[in-house]
């Protein structure tokens, strides 16, 4: 976990301990890593990095559905965008 004032540092569905992520209108989803909650970004789809600290991103699913046994999907990869 990523040693900030942010308690709980995970975007997902459930809405406990932190708001639960918003999905895109085309039902994907985008997290955005930053040391401030961008503007207009949901605080669910947010984690809180520290500048100048190193961090990875863990992808954890729980109940997969075929598509991702088969291989046919997989996650998007990480673009930086300057804020």
């Amino acid at each position: 976990m990523l040693d900030t004032p942010q308690r709980f540092s995970k975007v997902g569905s459930q809405g406990y301990p932190r708001r639960a992520a918003t999905a895109d209108p085309d039902g994907s989803m985008t997290v955005h890593f930053a040391p401030e909650l961008p503007d207009g970004v949901p605080d669910g789809n947010w984690i809180q990095t520290t500048p100048g600290r190193e961090w990875c991103v863990c992808l954890r699913l729980y109940s997969p559905l075929q598509p991702f046994f088969d291989k046919s999907w997989r996650p998007g990869e990480l673009d930086e965008v300057e804020i």
